[in-house]
């Protein structure tokens, strides 16, 4: 269990992370008036990566901690 929770950490990590890059590339595009494609790329590559890291936190299962491939939702009555 505590191998699981180190993984979700460093997931957590890894998102801050991708935040932090996502806020400097943009205040790039912000200030600079002539900015090249290249940082246009580089925000959507780490949108991206951001969106999949998030998708992966809502698609966890709960017991295991493992990505579910086929996700049920029960409800009760």
């Amino acid at each position: 269990m505590a191998e699981k929770e180190v993984s979700s950490a460093a997931a957590g990590g890894r998102e801050e992370e991708l935040k932090k890059e996502l806020q400097s590339v943009v205040k790039k595009i912000v200030d600079e008036d002539n900015y090249g494609i290249e940082i246009t790329l580089k925000a959507i590559s780490i949108l991206s990566d951001l969106s999949d890291t998030v998708l992966t936190k809502k698609f966890r299962c709960p017991i295991s901690g493992e990505i579910m491939g086929d996700p049920v939702v029960l409800s009760s009555l």
